[in-house]
């Protein structure tokens, strides 16, 4: 049976011991917030903007905006495009659609959920239609929006920064891995997917032929993850899966 060892073996093996806390898992995820009232300093031809993003599982960021502006403007239910690009300066690509909401009179927030591809910094944009913008003196605030990429000016309001966390291992491990590979003989390689869900290694597409014995080794790994934990024996769950991979070849 020909099987590519991939990303499942060693990303098992790298995260077996690997268990975040309640506490870590908090600092990266906040829940969503009151009802946000009307700013009463909002005068015609004003409009104050403020973003935040929050950092969820496997790599995905939940990017809020709230606009605050005059409260006779309407701008709930429009369609609001939204942008992300890797880096502090990279190009803002068209990621995803949705609508706009308005909390209270005055006060209009967006919010989506993307998924980023690599860890560090980025950024990221909303554009949408927004009725008298132009008579509000905002149209160079909205800018237009772009098909494909953000047509926008950079210090629109709508453009927001944040930096993707780095996924367990980090970049260090994979390069100590990637070095201890490269002083070795055969044809060698070898992939993780990391806490964040992204993939990296080295030679990561080769096939191998294997049949069965990758899975003593995953078993194997299975098992160091539940000493890992402080769990000496095999539950009924784990019993579920491991005792067919070992016991049934056609698999």
């Amino acid at each position: 049976m020909r099987s590519t060892v991939f990303c499942l073996l060693v990303g098992i093996i790298f995260l077996a011991g690997y268990a975040p806390s309640a506490t870590a898992a908090a600092t990266h995820t906040r829940a969503s917030g009151p009802r946000i009232p009307a700013d009463p300093g909002a005068t015609a031809g004003s409009e104050r903007v403020r973003s935040a993003v929050s950092y969820l599982s496997l790599g995905r960021a939940r990017l809020n905006i709230v606009s605050r502006h005059p409260p006779g403007v309407r701008w709930g239910g429009r369609t609001v495009y939204w942008y992300a690009g890797a880096g502090a300066d990279g190009r803002l690509q068209r990621v995803m659609a949705g609508r706009t909401s308005e909390t209270t009179p005055g006060v209009t927030q967006m919010t989506t959920i993307v998924t980023l591809p690599q860890a560090g910094r980025f950024r990221f944009a909303a554009c949408f239609s927004a009725p008298m913008q132009d008579a509000l003196g905002l149209g160079s605030s909205h800018g237009p929006c772009g098909r494909h990429h953000f047509r926008g000016p950079a210090t629109s309001p709508y453009v927001g920064a944040g930096v993707a966390p780095t996924g367990y291992p980090g970049a260090g491990a994979i390069a100590a891995a990637t070095g201890y590979l490269d002083r070795r003989s055969g044809y060698t390689s070898f992939a993780v997917i990391d806490s964040e869900g992204r993939i990296s290694g080295k030679h990561l597409h080769r096939t191998f032929v294997s049949a069965s014995v990758v899975k003593a080794m995953l078993l194997v790994a299975y098992l160091r993850h539940l000493n890992a934990i402080g769990q000496r024996y095999v539950d009924a769950y784990s019993n579920s899966f491991l005792y067919p991979m070992i016991h049934v070849s056609d698999n």
